[in-house]
């Protein structure tokens, strides 16, 4: 069940039942204390439900179940996901490492939260070395960029001068997005940028992938590698209202970190 399908039936239910708690809300729709809170937030702020002790009650003249969500709010609850998740793995660099940070919208929002970390990056993204040259008061590292010839729409280098870029470095981390994340393992768009992300992989200490919910239950065109390969996945709350079977994807990753 997603987010819009969820706060729906929560207004037909209080179309009969009047009043509605968090911990009630738990059951029926089978999510997160914490998803709930933030599900009667939005009503509330929507002028769709009143506050009460512990929950929400129908409004007096409400008699409303359509609840449009707009694009461009489906856009900003992906871009705080993908924000979240990046500050996490922001987190997790130290002092002194060097890191190879691949191409993509979730590994672009990480660049705020390296401010001043003594570290060295090594990046395949132009798209990442322009935030960092934007916003570079504070920084405090190095930047490499790699070689290669740009994959189109994407900003990303691709190609066996990528290879020939780092083939002398040691990473303490490799960092990036995927396309997908099924039973078979990781996925994303394109062969060239696949050969890339596996050479990245060999050349690192610890493999980290950073994949909102949305990721989760989905193929992309070419596989990266299965999924014990990563030493971590990091992912948002939006996993835990995702169905059982999607869920399920992830049931046996024991690196697994959801982010608030």
């Amino acid at each position: 069940m997603n987010k819009h399908e969820r706060l729906t039936e929560i207004l037909d239910y209080l179309k009969s039942h009047k009043e509605l708690s968090v911990e009630e809300a738990c059951a029926l729709f089978n999510s997160s204390a914490a998803t709930i809170r933030r599900d009667f937030s939005y009503l509330f702020g929507k002028e769709k439900v009143q506050k009460t002790w512990g929950g929400i009650a129908s409004l007096p003249e409400d008699s409303s179940s359509e609840l449009p969500i707009s694009p461009q709010e489906k856009d900003m609850e992906r871009l705080e996901a993908k924000i979240s998740i990046a500050s996490y793995a922001a987190s997790l660099i130290k002092d002194g490492d060097v890191v190879i940070l691949d191409g993509g919208t979730t590994t672009l929002q990480m660049i705020p939260f390296l401010k001043n970390k003594k570290i060295r990056i090594i990046t395949n993204s132009i798209l990442i070395a322009q935030r960092i040259d934007q916003i570079s008061e504070g920084f405090d590292f190095e930047l490499f960029v790699t070689g290669g010839f740009v994959y189109p729409r994407s900003g990303m280098l691709v190609g066996a001068q990528v290879s020939n870029s780092i083939k002398d470095f040691y990473s303490n981390w490799f960092i990036m997005s995927v396309g997908g994340i099924s039973n078979d393992g990781f996925f994303n768009s394109n062969s060239l940028v696949v050969d890339t992300e596996k050479e990245m992989i060999h050349r690192s200490e610890k493999f980290v992938v950073l994949a909102d919910h949305t990721k989760i239950g989905k193929r992309d065109s070419v596989k990266l590698c299965d999924l014990q390969t990563p030493d971590m996945i990091i992912t948002d709350a939006g996993f835990l209202d995702l169905d059982p079977k999607t869920k399920d994807v992830l049931a046996n990753i024991d690196s697994l970190q959801v982010t608030e």
